[in-house]
Order: C-alpha cells, then sequence, then structure tokens
C-alpha cells in the first residue's frame, strides 16, 4: 500500500470533515441537524485554522488521515482564524436551530476551553487535530503524519509538543510515540463526546529522542 504524506490542500478540506464525524459521530451526539453541522464545521475549521503545518495522507487519490498540527517557531502563520470566528458568530446566532441545544452546547465549549487553559497557558507546538480513517488504522500512517510533523518541529528548535486527548480515546497511541502526561481536566465536551472519559493534555520532549 503506497500512502502519500503531503501538505494539505483546500479541496481536501471536506473529507477531513466526513473523518472528524467518523471518529467523533457529531451526527449522533448532537441532535438538531443544523446544530450538528455547525459544530462539526466549526471544530475541523478550527483545527485547520490553528495549524501552520497541515498535512493529509493519501491512499489513491483519497485522504485517509490528517494532521494538522502548529509549529510555534515556524514563520508560517495560521490562517483563517478571524474569518472562522466571525462564521461562527453567524452560525450560533443566526442559524436556525434548537436553543436550549445550541446553548448547553457553547457552555460546555466556554468551560472546557477554560479548564484546559488552567492545564496548559503556555503557548507550544500542538497537535491540533488528528484522525486517521477506522478503515486505514493498524497500517502506520498515523506514526507516519506524527513523525512528519515531529520532525518538522525539531529541525526548527521546538523543544515540546502537546496534544489534548482522552484516557478513553487516544491516550494510548500517544504513549506508545513517547507523550507523557501533563494534566488532567474537566470537560463537559469531552463527556458529550466520550461518557466517562478523562480529558487530559500530553506533551512530548522533543530532547528525549
Amino acid at each position: 500500500m503506497e500512502i502519500e504524506i503531503r501538505s494539505f490542500k483546500q479541496h481536501d478540506y471536506d473529507r477531513c470533515e466526513e473523518l472528524v464525524n467518523e471518529a467523533w459521530h457529531f451526527d449522533e451526539i448532537i441532535r438538531d441537524k443544523i446544530l450538528n453541522k455547525t459544530a462539526l464545521r466549526i471544530y475541523t475549521a478550527g483545527g485547520l485554522c490553528s495549524g501552520n503545518m497541515n498535512l493529509v495522507a493519501v491512499d489513491k487519490g483519497r485522504v485517509v488521515g490528517f494532521l494538522f498540527g502548529f509549529n510555534h517557531l515556524a514563520k508560517i502563520k495560521p490562517q483563517g482564524r478571524i474569518k472562522l470566528a466571525i462564521e461562527a458568530i453567524i452560525s450560533f446566532n443566526f442559524k436556525k436551530m434548537d436553543k436550549l441545544e445550541r446553548n448547553k452546547f457553547l457552555q460546555a465549549l466556554a468551560v472546557h476551553n477554560k479548564n484546559r487553559t488552567l492545564v496548559e497557558p503556555g503557548k507550544a507546538s500542538e497537535i491540533c487535530l488528528f484522525v486517521v480513517s477506522q478503515d486505514f488504522r493498524g497500517k502506520n500512517i498515523g506514526t507516519k503524519l506524527w513523525e512528519k510533523f515531529r520532525d518538522a518541529c525539531i529541525a526548527t528548535g521546538v523543544k515540546r509538543i502537546r496534544v489534548e486527548t482522552n484516557k478513553l480515546g487516544a491516550s494510548s497511541y500517544y504513549e506508545k510515540q513517547g507523550f507523557i502526561p501533563a494534566g488532567d481536566f474537566d470537560s463537559p465536551l469531552h463527556e458529550l463526546a466520550t461518557p466517562g472519559g478523562q480529558a487530559c493534555m500530553y506533551e512530548y520532549l522533543c530532547d528525549k529522542i
């Protein structure tokens, strides 16, 4: 199987959004159709706009995985965050959606961000969003994406790379890659997607390899 790892291109976006929904089931955990589509869009595009090194894995012309990453020492600045923020404001305030469910989601998002900041307040390089298709897991694709991002960070002098995950989710994968726990935090967003799970931050110390 020949997998191509390359930089993200705009025409890859819709497929990346499909992979995010495949992984976290926005269409199942959020009942209101307009709200779940809006949340999926903001979450996926948010990861993309937070990154300045965005990679995709392609098999026979089809994106089967991606890693949106932020290298805080790279000269390239993330693009599109202001535009996305305006889109989010318009969507959540003017699209017709269940107000109670919308307010619950926005409150969960606010609490998540506040609690995460208490654990990880500083500016650091980060894996912003990382997904591999369920059909292609176990084929070393995620590791190839991660190592390409990691090596690019190290080449610019990055000392630490962080990632947000869940202890019932991808934490075991990150531990295998050499990440260590950096702190837990309470997140109603994680509880929504992974009932009973624990939101947490992991970090990778680049000078340990």
